[in-house]
């Protein structure tokens, strides 16, 4: 290349012409421009002039000679060949004959009769090649009548059939009145239908005569004339009488109220089963009398049918889901009574089942068998010494006990771990500017900048614009509506938002000109199902018509600091599947983030992921946007902190003043800018703070007014490269009313029209959307000519020292549901997506409500994703706000449960499934949202049932050797699998509570060691035991006499720890505490290496100035951490035993919770930690853990991004200490060269390196390490993470604030509940340290402890006696299935989007893929295979009818693929396709 180089440079401009002419212009390898030669070189003749263009071009044509005619033009004559059709060729009989395939049919066929080829076709359903009455006739067989003909039957009409007029209606009303007040026992039906000269008195006397009537049961009045008066008493009827179970009140002259009336009846007795109310006087309801029937009818349990025109679909939808409920009830009660009576079933038959059961088992299990043969497992890590065990000698008869797991016979050589991490020697492209860059240059000083307080004086001159280049102006109106905050999501919908909605598609009705963005679409939802047809038809208009943008089209503008990857995806995709089923195929294009506290690049990475191109985002620190808006770097494109080719790179904008409001979006001066608010005109509710208020636009001042306003688009425009510039219209909650919306859009209508009349001005201003600006600027100016940045924009502040890191805590109660509820979520997709498969399969329900199932999975969808809201998650809404979301987290679970045990339930019983009895339900129960889980008993005193069986379910893509736990009432079992005895197994005391020191007396722990392929259910039945050998039990251990349990008459053994420290080991790990419960050190046994190690637990303050202490959104402490000292009443309890050993503090105001395991597994490398906290002092408080370890990361450490990035953090002495607390979704760790220690965490945290702080949250991860070790946080929650010197990191558990912080909010955080937290902690040996990247790397030790802390496996207790025979169902058909650096982030089933069915399960399913990008260990790497997958393996290549890749919201198809195609995820990307199965 070099060479050619050099070549090129020795020509010259005559000699690179000629190169030139012999370009190929075919040639794709070059880029367009070059293919041709330049052709161009002429002299200007001046600037471009369209008209004298034209004129040229005019004159021209008329002045050239026409082409010469080589024959001349004859009328009627064709020029040229004439075309001829080719001759057909008819084949011969013997070529046809050929073709002729005989079969047995042939001579029967030829020798039927014309009645007989009549009789056959209609039984065949050929409808068209006969008449009526021969079908008719055909399907009686009955033989075809004389004059019926055949085939060449001449058409004609049937003889008309007269039937007699129906008879009059002959019912005496006033014999039923007496018969009714008589209570009469033979009179149970009243038929009055169609008897008009009934007058109302007479009505109302027999409705009122029915009211203590104990016998009639059903009421017939259609068509009787029956006015309001009379309805009105049908209601009180309704309401009196518990006997009625059939009323028909059609074809009569209701109105809505009272057919409203009459249905609120039926609630308080819920005994009538049918009632008909349809063709009344009012054929259409209304909206209102709609929705309280339908309200009505979700309270009614007893109604089976209901005949009433509904002409909204989401009242018709609910009534119907409703109804069928009813009567699934109904068939499960009948059922239900129906085994109750029936006496022993008859043996023979169940004896003949039994058996060919048995034989298709036998074969089924010769198969599994032989697959076993060839399967390949997944390697353990080295095994340590297993637990000592008592040898014992079953005698014969008795159960085998299990064999250790053999070897795998099969094993692929490991691929060589560096050439796996080649890529890891090369470096992220290069970009203009990074995160780090601009904090180390920063001054981060309060200095005043005038008018724009945090900026700076802006100057322009007018002369910098022209006729050929004028400024720009794209005004975007937007209204910025919060899915819950001071009011909950339903109230701000039923306040507010749907009246926003109608008010703006009207008004973009009445001007094409005027434009509009709209973002959530959990909002959109709500309005579409309550809209009307014309309303629905008008949003399509406007959407179609380009003047109203979807924005994002997730569900909800969700929060970046806490969220994990996975919920934000799922609700972009639920807001873009929700957008594909009503709107169509409309674009999104541009993302919109006004509010959200701070920004991950992992939002932007699936934003460019769904086919966006734009964004752009405000709440970015006051002190970045000013050094941003001095080099004019507002605009840039926002690359991935790991990506080497920028093709993740997506168009941002930066929103440059304090808020998104109208003050602070028009230019720097809010004073003038809030003048052109025009809602806060006169009588408004609303006015300027700074003292003048707007003024409506007239012919008197619009020229004043305009030169004003242009005045801040101009010195906006200053800030940015372009002459285009951004100015929104809009607020929280705005254009609610018909008069606001006038206001806002004729005012500034007038404006723009002057403006751009005033020619001397330069300016063309006018309405536009998002995309609009993005692709007018672009126009302008390539986006090659922008800057281009790595990293996030965290921890955010907005003025002084006022840094957001409190919300990385707030609420940690929540936070922690949260991730549980994304864990239930995942899991429960998966099951049903496969049962989902197997029902297409078999083509046959089987009873699999799948449909019922899947409105369930879509209703925990959308409540979760309302919780990514940068309100809900964040922890920043009012206490009754917060509850609702809690009751949502909550109904996600429960119905989350629903579809996993029914989905597991029909996989594994098959042909015996059923969905009305419970054959599987999940061990965890969650009795409110605002207390813990608990398990449930499994119960087995009673000697009916001395056993009892679950199923553990491994969501995962990895193999699982590990420990779950189940509640017993008895110590005295075993456990089997498959039949063989686990030896692995443990017994645990059950305590009081989670702090308490008193055993339960008739409950335990027991401990069971599972090894379950990934993707897979395999039973476990635990016994009572006998003659068998029990599970062994616990020892515990206090450190003194006064310390134990009162209560030590139990089984278990209870000792005194006499020795100068508390110690626990496994094979690879060695941890001592004090005796005052401090952790001392922990030693790597691998190594022989004594790290020291400590935890405290530390709290914070807050100050107590005016305007200036935490709350919801921020962290302003007193000062300072203090560590919390050993109370008088502290209890420090040792549990050992041979699965798990613990070490328990108990403090007043926390817990402690240290577990170390001995299972030859991948978690006997992790120190397992758990925090109970309650905080319900009257006090402020914030608590956090300090871990001060041995390792020397200097003042940089790590934290994930939303679980799916990390980044390199740096503590700076410049910033105050909240200002260096950042968040942690899943993970933090620190390292040095030798050892890096990873705190894996089960929920989100903040996250800080402080020598005087740094704050950020840790909403997965977060690490520390240096050059000898790494020691890494994986959490199960996000919170804040913190470091404050070298080696130290602290981790925020939860807070109690008892003021706000004057953000909006109101009140403190003071609804606290018992929360535990829970950690993973992790010692790695380092080698090789990057000093330099801004990214870091976890190891596949680290990502697959993440995965199982957040996607923890689930046990179903089987309910059923049936025998399945099923002792380990793999879901899918190749077991060991995923390569160790991929992850299955979702298998999720696709809305059908039936007209007659609004949520159905269709046969579309999305499958997405994650491929992790780590840091390679070989000795733990090594243990995995790396085979890409096809989907082959995931699914019979039968099954499935095509394969595309799509973009990550399948909106965008990217590729057609085959099912053997080979599934290569990028590293550190995120994949989706789309599956159609057949």
């Amino acid at each position: 290349m070099d060479e050619f180089d050099a070549l090129l440079a020795q020509l010259g401009p005559e000699d690179l012409d000629k190169v030139n002419d012999i370009i190929d212009p075919e040639n794709s390898y070059l880029p367009a421009s070059d293919r041709c030669k330049q052709q161009t070189a002429k002299t200007e003749t001046g600037p471009y002039d369209r008209t004298k263009l034209l004129e040229f071009l005019t004159e021209q044509g008329k002045n050239e000679k026409d082409w010469d005619h080589i024959k001349s033009y004859v009328p009627g004559e064709k020029k040229g060949k004439v075309w001829q059709a080719p001759p057909v060729v008819k084949p011969t009989q013997a070529e046809e004959d050929e073709f002729m395939v005989s079969t047995e049919w042939d001579d029967v066929l030829t020798n039927a009769s014309e009645s007989e080829i009549v009789e056959l076709a209609a039984i065949l359903g050929f409808t068209g090649l006969i008449n009526q009455v021969q079908y008719h006739a055909a399907l009686n067989e009955k033989g075809l009548p004389s004059h019926s003909g055949g085939w060449n039957a001449a058409a004609r009409s049937e003889p008309l059939k007269i039937l007699p007029p129906e008879p009059d209606n002959t019912t005496d009303v006033e014999d039923c009145i007496k018969k009714a007040k008589a209570n009469d026992s033979g009179f149970t039906r009243i038929n009055i239908n169609n008897i008009k000269e009934v007058k109302p008195d007479v009505l109302k006397e027999l409705l009122n005569s029915l009211k203590d009537n104990t016998y009639v049961q059903t009421l017939e009045m259609a068509n009787v004339g029956m006015t309001d008066s009379v309805g009105r008493v049908l209601a009180e009827l309704l309401e009196a009488n518990s006997t009625l179970k059939t009323v028909n009140a059609e074809s009569n002259r209701l109105t809505g109220l009272v057919v409203s009336e009459i249905v609120r009846g039926t609630l308080k007795n819920q005994t009538l089963l049918e009632l008909r109310l349809s063709n009344q006087r009012s054929q259409i309801l209304g909206n209102r009398v709609e929705m309280e029937v339908a309200d009505a009818i979700q309270q009614n349990d007893a109604l089976l049918r209901l005949n009433l025109q509904f002409d909204t679909l989401g009242p018709r939808v609910r009534v119907t889901e409703k109804l069928k409920q009813n009567l699934d009830a109904l068939d499960l009660r009948q059922q239900n009574d129906n085994d109750n009576r029936s006496q022993k079933p008859d043996e023979t038959k169940l004896d003949k089942r039994l058996d060919d059961l048995e034989k298709t088992i036998k074969g089924l299990d010769e198969s599994m068998k032989d697959e076993d043969k060839k399967r390949k497992q997944r390697p353990v890590p080295p095994p340590p010494t297993p637990p000592a065990q008592p040898d014992h000698i079953e005698p014969e008869g008795k159960i085998p006990i299990e064999k250790p797991p053999a070897k795998p016979t099969e094993k692929k050589e490991p691929v060589d771990a560096s050439s796996r991490c080649e890529w890891r020697e090369s470096s992220p492209s290069k970009t203009t500017f990074e995160i780090r860059q601009l904090y180390e240059s920063l001054p981060f000083n309060d200095e005043d900048g005038g008018v724009w307080k945090q900026g700076f004086d802006i100057e322009y001159k007018p002369t910098q614009w022209s006729s050929n280049d004028k400024l720009k102006v794209i005004l975007m109106p937007h209204s910025h509506c919060d899915p819950g905050w001071l009011h909950t999501f339903e109230g701000y919908f039923n306040q507010a938002t749907k009246q926003i909605i109608d008010t703006v598609i009207t008004i973009l009705d009445t001007n094409k000109k005027y434009k509009f963005i709209w973002a959530e679409m959990s909002f959109l939802s709500l309005w579409w199902d309550s809209a009307s047809l014309d309303q629905r038809r008008l949003l399509k208009k406007v959407v179609h018509n380009k003047q109203l943008e979807i924005v994002t089209g997730g569900w909800v503008m969700n929060d970046e600091a806490n969220t994990h990857y996975y919920a934000m995806l799922d609700q972009l995709i639920e807001g873009h599947q929700f957008i594909e089923n009503t709107l169509g195929n409309i674009t999104v294009q541009s993302g919109w983030a006004n509010d959200p506290f701070g920004y991950s690049p992992t939002m932007a990475y699936l934003l460019h992921g769904t086919g966006m191109q734009y964004m752009a985002i405000q709440r970015v620190h006051y002190h970045i946007k000013k050094a941003l808006a001095k080099e004019k770097r507002l605009e840039f494109v926002w690359q991935q902190t790991w990506d080497r080719d920028a093709s993740t790179r997506i168009f941002t904008h930066v929103l440059p003043f304090y808020s998104y409001d109208v003050p602070h979006t028009c230019g720097p001066d809010p004073k003038v800018c809030c003048q052109f608010d025009f809602k806060r005109a006169a009588r408004s509710t609303v006015n300027c703070p700074w003292g003048i208020d707007p003024v409506q636009i007239t012919d008197e001042n619009v020229r004043e007014r305009a030169e004003t306003l242009l005045d801040q688009y101009r010195k906006k425009s200053q800030l940015y490269k372009t002459n285009v510039v951004f100015v929104q219209l809009g607020d929280d909650f705005r254009y609610t009313t018909m008069d606001e919306a006038k206001n806002q859009f004729e005012n500034y209508d007038r404006l723009f029209t002057y403006m751009n009349k005033q020619s001397e001005w330069n300016v063309d201003a006018q309405f536009g959307t998002l995309s609009d600006y993005f692709e007018k600027l672009l126009q302008q100016t390539p986006q090659t000519q922008f800057p281009s940045y790595m990293g996030d924009f965290f921890t955010y502040a907005d003025r002084t020292d006022h840094y957001w890191s409190g919300y990385f805590t707030s609420r940690a109660f929540f936070k922690r549901m949260d991730r549980i509820v994304e864990s239930y979520l995942r899991a429960s997709e998966i099951l049903f997506s496969l049962a989902n498969v197997k029902m297409l399969e078999e083509n046959s329900n089987k009873q699999f409500p799948k449909d019922d199932l899947f409105k369930e999975l879509v209703k925990a969808r959308r409540n979760l994703g309302v919780f990514q809201h940068h309100d809900g998650v964040t922890g920043t809404a009012k206490d009754h706000v917060v509850n609702d979301y809690g009751l949502k987290l909550q109904t996600a679970i429960t119905s989350s449960q629903n579809v996993m045990e029914q989905s597991a339930a029909y996989l594994i019983y098959q042909n015996n499934y059923t969905s009305k009895v419970d054959l599987l339900l999940s061990n965890i129960e969650f009795k409110t949202f605002e207390s813990l889980p608990t398990r449930k008993v499994l119960s087995l005193n009673n000697q009916q049932h001395p056993s009892k069986s679950i199923y553990v379910y491994n969501p995962t893509d990895q193999r699982r050797t590990q420990i779950v736990k189940i509640v017993v009432d008895t110590y005295q079992v075993y456990v089997t699998s498959n039949k063989q005895i686990i030896k692995s197994c443990q017994i645990d005391p059950k305590w009081t509570g989670r702090k308490s020191n008193m055993i339960e007396k008739s409950l335990f722990e027991l401990l069971i060691l599972v090894d379950i392929e990934s993707y897979s259910l395999k039973e476990y039945t635990i016994h009572t035991s006998k003659t068998q050998e029990s599970c062994p039990l616990t020892t515990i251990e206090y450190l003194n006499e006064k310390e134990k349990s009162m209560d030590t008459s139990g089984p278990f053994k209870f000792e005194l720890n006499t020795q100068e420290t508390i110690q626990l080991n496994n094979q690879f790990l060695s941890i001592k505490f004090s005796k005052n419960g401090t952790l001392n050190n922990i030693e790597y046994l691998k190594t022989n290496k004594k790290l020291s190690f400590q935890t405290n637990v530390i709290h914070y303050g807050t100050t107590k100035q005016a305007d200036h202490n935490s709350g919801a959104y921020l962290f302003l402490p007193d000062g300072e951490a203090k560590n919390i000292p050993p109370g008088p009443h502290d209890l420090i309890r040792i549990q050992r035993g041979p699965l798990i050993s613990r070490v328990d503090i108990l403090h007043e105001i926390y817990g402690l919770q240290y577990k170390l395991t001995n299972i030859n597994g991948s978690d006997d490398y992790v120190v397992k930690l758990n925090a109970i906290t309650h905080l319900n002092m009257n006090n402020d408080i914030e608590l956090a853990l300090r871990f001060t370890t041995g390792i020397e990361n200097g003042n940089e450490f790590f934290t994930d991004l939303n679980g799916f990035q990390t980044i390199r953090r740096k503590t700076y002495s410049k910033l105050p200490l909240q200002g260096n607390v950042y968040p942690m979704p899943a993970m933090a760790y620190i390292e040095d060269a030798q050892m890096r220690f990873t705190i894996v965490s089960g929920q989100p945290s903040g996250v800080a390196s402080l020598k005087s702080g740094n704050v950020y949250p840790m909403p997965a991860m977060a690490y520390i390490e240096d050059a000898q070790m790494r020691f890494t946080i994986v959490s199960g929650q996000p919170s804040g993470v913190a470091s404050l010197k070298s080696g130290v990191v602290d981790v925020f558990l939860d807070r109690r604030l008892l003021q706000d912080d004057n953000r909006g909010l109101g009140q403190g955080v003071t609804d606290n509940r018992e929360i535990i937290s829970s950690f993973k902690l992790i010692f790695e040996p380092r080698h090789n340290v990057d000093r330099t990247s801004l990214t870091g790397y976890p190891t596949l030790l680290a990502h697959h402890h993440s995965t199982e802390l957040l996607y923890p496996m689930h046990i179903l207790q089987v309910m059923s006696k049936l025998n399945t025979q099923t002792n380990e169902l793999n879901l899918f058909p190749k077991s060991n299935l995923f390569p160790s650096d991929y992850h299955l982030v979702n298998l999720r089933t696709l809305n059908e989007n039936r007209d007659d069915l609004k949520y159905g399960s269709s046969k579309n399913m999305a499958l997405i893929l994650r491929r992790f990008a780590y840091d390679c260990d070989g000795n733990y790497d090594n243990l995995f295979h790396f085979d890409k997958p096809t989907f082959e393996d995931f699914f019979q290549a039968n099954q499935i009818q095509s394969v595309e890749q799509t973009s990550l919201s399948l909106r965008h198809v990217q590729n057609q693929l085959t099912v053997t195609s080979k599934i290569d995820v990028p590293i550190a990307e995120i994949m989706t396709f789309k599956l159609k199965m057949k």
